[in-house]
């Protein structure tokens, strides 16, 4: 194959649109890293500001929200207690049995007495600075809203604006339903009515006291189920203590004292129920007594009014005694008290029949204990207590367990064997009163047998009735005795329940914690610094330093030039403007480093290329034979970028004539070489753009215009297309003595150097070299800027002599780091 044979490694150049996706695959780069975040620490430090300002704008503005608690304590006291057993005898039945309680504190019922005891219907706001800003003046309002309907579901809960004018007028503004803004002024103390609602609104007496009378409030009209959700949603009742028998009941809210009023309002609802729910024996035993009492009164009287009946039927008008009447007196009295407590025990035994009753067909056992209380045997009423604890328990177990579970069951069972002991125990009772009804009614009927035959039979049916009357009053002062007692049993009546601290307004908000929200904003600061750091670093496709293109490249590093900071629009020769400038220096350090790789004054040929387009060939090409031909060597620079010419902006020359129309014969070689301000230092452009470049760079043509300019010039440099884009580049880089490939810090991809690599071990460019352009400070990477010597070749300027035009210590200190540079790049050239 020819040097002007197509190359078919050309089309696997990179070019400047290779994916990225390998380089995100790349080994991790300490350095690399340290680069990112360098330039990046002023974004990690403006996210810091903002994620610190965030929390803090955030923990000024959110709502405060408090918690108020109150804790109750269950006194030890119980029947139970009275049976040596103590209340629970485990843990787990204490919690069970205070979660029942729990479920009370938080039921619909408390939650209803709450609304009817608090003024919950109408809350009231003042309004901040901001929209979102507004405070809840609970209890503290300067107005007051009175007397309210609402005829539109849609204003409840609804704001309804005021701005208060001052003592006689305000100004009343809302939303209607149809999204228009109604604003009108208003009197105070007089009806406001319209399709929506009606209400009064009137001023309190902390009006006066305002600083601002033209804030801006707020109130809303808030419905009942509202209300009811409202608490529902802010109350927590929780066991603190299951050995202590300690319940906590809590409120949060924005307003501490709204939380502790409402904390210690339904504390007092969960008393007034519990001694309702310990009153309902004593209610319903009150009502038997009385139920009882009045039919024994009847009774009394039907028969007191059948005596008197009796006694003026008989003209009956005193009871004279006869001969046998203290006889017949005494066994009369005997008669009577027996039937006396016949009655008694005939209503004992009725009463045993109805508890037996109810616990067989398992009724509620709250009238079973009514009974009880009646009988005068407490062991019953101890058991059936029992039962009835039992039997709540069972049903709070319903609330978290199913019938099947096996606690249930258990409990279910305890609760038979319960029964039937009572059951056992009523009927060995029942046995014992049948035996002494027996017995009383043998006596009976032999006292009645021992009346003498002569008594008269007026005065028998009169005693008769003396008999009934004095039984029935015997009853009634029974019942009336129970029924007393039962009252003032049930007014001593107290809950089980002490509190031991009362709930009070807190202090401190429990929401928004500072600390917690500074935590949150300096973790946020993070996770979003290392994304960018992180993302940065992934994107981060360009080569950016020396030690990166290093790591990448086994091509030989030929220097560095430093950034040019002043603004160009193109390309442009520059070393003779400032020779004592710092990327003057550098050149010059790259012609050092030339002609210590090769003899660059006997017919040398310099190619210089890049990837693509933008990487600062031309500006090298230009200043690198600039910087040559200040050595006192002839030089000549062909812009073979026949596509894309730039060499003739480089020097402000005209394009009509170059190495096109050279080539074609329409123009000499005197004709084409134009002369630049260096003596020694000439260029031809590229001229007009032919339709076939290539051809044009492997003709005959071009092998005689190079021999020719042999003869006039040592060195040739060739300023030359990219090879990523075109073919023109690989051919005229066959043709080269010292091939040069332009690296932009920055600007240049990674996957880039894959292609050079190719270039130097693939396609045997073994003599070929990388300058690494547009360097900074932190490209060098150690090594300053690169524009090292190396075995002293020349000038060695910078070592305190004032060659720089800057007064730039750093850089300066840069250059010596260089030298290390150099004998690393020497001992590699060395090895090769």
């Amino acid at each position: 194959m020819s040097d002007f044979d197509e190359n078919p490694f050309i089309n696997t150049v990179p070019t400047a649109e290779t994916s990225n996706e390998e380089n995100m695959l790349a080994d991790f780069d300490v350095s690399k890293l340290i680069r990112v975040v360098k330039k990046n620490i002023i974004y990690v430090i403006l996210l810091l500001i903002i994620c610190v300002a965030a929390s803090w704008v955030v923990l000024r503005y959110t709502h405060r929200i408090y918690n108020s608690s109150s804790t109750l304590k269950l006194e030890m006291k119980g029947t139970s207690e009275l049976l040596g057993k103590g209340i629970f005898a485990s843990d787990e039945n204490a919690i069970n049995f205070l979660s029942g309680e729990i479920e009370l504190i938080l039921s619909r019922s408390v939650y209803e007495e709450a609304v009817k005891k608090l003024d919950l219907s109408v809350s009231y706001f003042v309004k901040g600075r901001w929209w979102f800003n507004y405070f809840e003046r609970f209890q503290d309002s300067p107005f007051e809203v009175t007397d309210y309907e609402v005829y539109d579901n849609s204003f409840y809960n609804h704001p309804l604006n005021i701005q208060i004018i001052d003592e006689e007028e305000f100004v009343l503004t809302y939303e209607t339903p149809t999204g228009d803004n109604f604003s009108k002024i208003y009197k105070f103390n007089t009806r406001i009515k319209n399709q929506y609602f009606t209400l009064i609104i009137s001023l309190n007496n902390t009006f006066d006291k305002l600083q601002s009378p033209s804030s801006n409030y707020f109130f809303t009209l808030n419905s009942h189920e509202y209300q009811i959700n409202y608490i529902a949603s802010s109350i927590k009742a929780n066991v603190v203590n299951p050995k202590a028998y300690t319940i906590q009941i809590s409120f949060t809210d924005n307003n501490p004292y709204k939380a502790a009023i409402i904390t210690n309002t339904i504390v007092d609802i969960y008393f007034e129920k519990t001694l309702e729910n310990k009153n309902k024996v004593y209610k319903q035993t009150i009502d038997y007594l009385d139920a009882q009492t009045t039919i024994v009164q009847d009774s009394l009287e039907q028969v007191e009014k059948r005596m008197d009946d009796y006694k003026l039927e008989n003209g009956i008008t005193s009871q004279n005694p006869q001969e046998y009447q203290s006889l017949v007196q005494n066994i009369l009295n005997d008669i009577r008290d027996l039937q006396a407590k016949r009655l008694d025990i005939d209503n004992e035994l009725k009463l045993y029949k109805e508890i037996s009753t109810l616990l067989e067909n398992d009724s509620t056992l709250l009238i079973a204990l009514t009974y009880s209380t009646i009988l005068k045997e407490p062991s019953l009423k101890i058991r059936l207590e029992e039962v009835y604890e039992e039997e709540k328990e069972k049903k709070f177990m319903l609330d978290r367990v199913t019938k099947q579970t096996g606690a249930y069951q258990q409990k279910a069972k305890r609760i038979d064997l319960l029964k039937k002991e009572v059951d056992k125990f009523i009927t060995l009772h029942q046995r014992l009163i049948y035996e002494q009804l027996s017995e009383i009614t043998i006596n009976i009927y032999k006292l009645q047998s021992s009346i003498p035959s002569s008594a008269s039979e007026i005065d028998l049916e009169l005693k008769k009735m003396m008999r009934y009357q004095n039984s029935y009053q015997q009853n009634y002062n029974i019942l009336l005795g129970k029924f007393i007692e039962t009252n003032i049993t049930m007014s001593g009546t107290v809950t089980n329940y002490q509190r031991l601290a009362t709930a009070v307004p807190g202090k401190a908000p429990i929401y928004p914690e500072p600390q917690l929200f500074y935590i949150y904003g300096l973790g946020a600061w993070l996770v979003l610094s290392v994304l960018l750091i992180g993302f940065t670093y992934i994107r981060q496709n360009k080569i950016d330093s020396l030690t990166e293109l290093e790591k990448l490249s086994s091509v030989p590093i030929l220097g560095m030039i430093p950034k040019y900071t002043k603004p160009m629009d193109y390309s442009q020769l520059i070393i003779h403007k400032s020779p004592k400038a710092p990327i003057s220096e550098a050149f010059r350090s790259l012609r050092t480093n030339l002609d210590f790789m090769g003899n660059i004054s006997n017919d040398s040929i310099i190619s210089v290329t890049s990837t693509t387009s933008g990487e600062g060939k031309t500006f090298i090409a230009v200043n690198l034979g600039g910087i040559i031909a200040l050595s006192q060597t002839k030089v000549v620079l062909l812009d073979l970028d026949l596509r894309k010419p730039k060499v003739h902006l480089a020097f402000g020359v005209e394009n009509t004539r170059g190495i096109s129309t050279l080539l074609v014969g329409k123009t000499s070689i005197d004709e084409a070489i134009n002369h630049s301000e260096i003596p020694n230092f000439d260029f031809i452009t590229a001229g007009v753009q032919p339709p076939n470049p290539s051809e044009l760079i492997m003709s005959d043509e071009f092998k005689d215009l190079l021999k020719e300019l042999k003869l006039r010039y040592d060195v040739i440099v060739f300023d030359m297309p990219p090879v990523g884009l075109v073919t023109d580049g690989i051919i005229a880089m066959r043709l080269a003595d010292l091939p040069i490939y332009v690296v932009r810090t920055g600007y240049s991809q990674r996957s880039y150097i894959k292609g050079i690599n190719r270039l130097h071990q693939v396609q045997n460019f073994k003599k070929m070299s990388i300058i690494l352009n547009a360097a900074t400070k932190d490209t060098g990477n150690g090594y300053g800027y690169g524009y090292g010597y190396g075995y002293g070749y020349g000038y060695g300027y910078g070592y305190g002599y004032g060659y720089y035009d800057e007064d730039d210590s750093e850089k300066m200190a840069l250059s010596k780091k260089a030298k290390k540079w150099w004998y690393k790049t020497k001992r590699k050239l060395s090895k090769k």
